[in-house]
């Protein structure tokens, strides 16, 4: 339980890691208390000194717990279904008649806690802390990263303190009383790379998914690889990052070759992101954040089935800008992927274009702002 003497923060963050990983950025930013840099925060706002605690609200699943795994936070878990659309007409029926218990649990736990803030990065177990906050007169805010807000910000945006969004055009769909704009959170180490301007053959190609992985993507890039080998090793290299299921697999198709690299994950992506002139991954807002904040030039494959085919309309978007290029998931294919890739090697100009492109639009940074304007709502 937390400390009484010090304030809570409560974050409701589940689904994936587009939800989780800028949540856990936010909170280790809240963690470190330290904003003597911020003269105006340490002069005029009296909790400069104040110390927080940060505790989570999240689900039970697999891919939840492995994320939160060595967080060195506090989780509390809730049980949520989602009410989507594209999810089974059996869940969302479960769903429904399960909402009271959830509701009854988030309303208990809020009492408990006290805390000064309730925070709702996105996830189904975002709707009934929230408005468990919400009834409970707490200072609420929503954190959106999508162009397309999911169902639980939709509903309650219009009840909580006031919401922070990414994109500019998530404005029409999320009807919220007070916005502010913030860059996603991203580490510091992504943030501070800087744009390539030199493009030399072989093409470095970083091939990565989001939460749900990318097991489709890999096994393309694979098969253009594998029909191209003769010449592959003079135009394009490739790292692939596969996640653990699919390693072995991947790994075993690597052998022998120089220009490609398997690894399963790491957590020194940023060193990734540094080598690479083209990162070809899913549209996850957290995707395109470190794309803007490394300055890197992206191929977006979003993912099909998205929650109300947000990725889609992410990638439609920055295509719209010219700051990325997009292939949709059911036109993916090896030709693809060659017509697509070809003309970058006797057009690099586009690569830095798209560098620059997409740095300026600012949508990833460290999170440090966002804790700092967190910390004043609850001064």
């Amino acid at each position: 339980m937390a400390s009484r003497k010090n304030k809570v923060i409560l974050i409701a963050a589940g689904g994936s890691g587009g939800h989780i990983l800028p949540a856990l950025s936010m909170a280790h930013a809240l963690k470190k208390k330290d904003f003597s840099y911020l003269p105006s925060l340490s002069q005029n706002n009296k909790n400069s000194s104040q110390k927080w605690d940060i505790e989570f609200v999240s689900g039970y699943s697999a891919l939840e717990k492995k994320l939160f795994s060595d967080s060195g936070f506090l989780v509390h878990n809730l049980s949520v279904g989602r009410l989507r659309k594209n999810v089974s007409l059996k869940e969302r029926i479960k769903t429904v008649l399960l909402l009271p218990f959830s509701l009854l649990k988030a309303f208990f736990l809020i009492l408990k806690l006290k805390p000064a803030l309730v925070l709702g990065s996105g996830g189904a177990v975002s709707g009934p802390v929230l408005l468990a906050g919400i009834l409970l007169r707490k200072k609420t805010v929503i954190f959106e990263p999508n162009v397309v807000p999911g169902f639980a910000n939709r509903k309650l945006a219009g009840f909580v303190d006031y919401a922070i969004l990414v994109f500019t055009s998530t404005k029409k769909y999320l009807k919220a009383k007070k916005v502010f704009m913030f860059p996603y959170p991203v580490r510091s180490e992504i943030a501070s790379l800087t744009p390539k301007t030199h493009f030399n053959k072989p093409l470095k190609v970083l091939v990565m998914g989001g939460s749900q992985g990318a097991l489709q993507i890999n096994q393309t890039v694979s098969d253009f690889i594998t029909l191209n080998q003769s010449i592959m090793g003079d135009l394009f290299s490739f790292t692939l990052i596969t996640g653990a299921k699919d390693f072995d697999h991947f790994k075993k198709f690597s052998q022998n070759l120089n220009h490609v690299k398997v690894i399963p994950f790491t957590h020194k992506i940023y060193q990734l992101y540094k080598w690479a002139d083209l990162v070809i991954g899913r549209a996850g807002a957290g995707f395109l954040a470190e794309l803007s904040a490394s300055a890197r030039a992206g191929l977006l494959i979003p993912l099909a089935h998205s929650a109300d085919n947000h990725q889609l309309k992410n990638a439609l978007e920055l295509k719209a800008l010219s700051v990325a290029l997009m292939i949709e998931e059911k036109h993916f294919n090896p030709l693809a992927l060659k017509n697509t890739l070809y003309p970058l090697l006797e057009k690099p100009e586009q690569l830095k274009k798209m560098s620059l492109g997409i740095q300026a639009l600012k949508l990833g940074a460290v999170a440090n702002p966002i804790a700092l304007h967190l910390i004043k709502t609850v001064g």
